[in-house]
């Protein structure tokens, strides 16, 4: 019977190990032992999961990054972005606001080239001027909101 148990493990080993090197996953591998008054016995978990896409940077929002503990933070977006989510505000933007969006608005970067921007968070504003610039168009709000500017190095 020892043997059986041998052989059950080794092909146990193999799955595992076409599991991590194969498939391409984060693989996690557990092992644990228990001993008591019944017997003894041996735990093996794996657990897998399939990789993530890399999150657009074009599509971050200033709340995302910018907190009480975050105050400025440098971004660099690749060249060929496109527009994704919305914009409010001029000069300063509300959290929620797309951050490559509106450093295109102020002028900062364009989609065709890319570049590096320092944003800054800023008081929390009861107001937003919208308006079109550089080909995007911000909008207005009345509603309460931390907000972010750019540095301008």
């Amino acid at each position: 019977m020892e043997k059986k148990y041998k052989s059950s493990a080794s092909v146990v080993l193999i799955v595992i190990i076409l599991l991590v090197l194969g498939t391409g996953c984060n693989t996690q591998l557990g092992l644990g032992f228990g001993f008591g008054t019944g017997g003894s016995s041996v735990s093996l978990g794996v657990s897998t999961a399939l990789p993530r896409e890399k999150t657009d940077i074009w599509a971050l929002q200033g709340r995302a990054l910018l907190s009480d503990e975050v105050q400025q933070v440098t971004l660099t977006f690749p060249k060929g972005g496109k527009a994704e989510g919305k914009v409010w505000g001029t000069g300063l933007y509300a959290e929620k606001s797309t951050i490559g969006m509106a450093a295109v608005h102020s002028g900062l970067i364009t989609y065709k080239d890319g570049g590096t921007v320092t944003v800054r968070r800023e008081r929390k504003r009861n107001q937003f001027w919208g308006g079109k610039r550089n080909g995007i168009k911000s909008l207005s709000s009345q509603k309460a909101s931390h907000s972010f500017s750019f540095v301008k190095e």
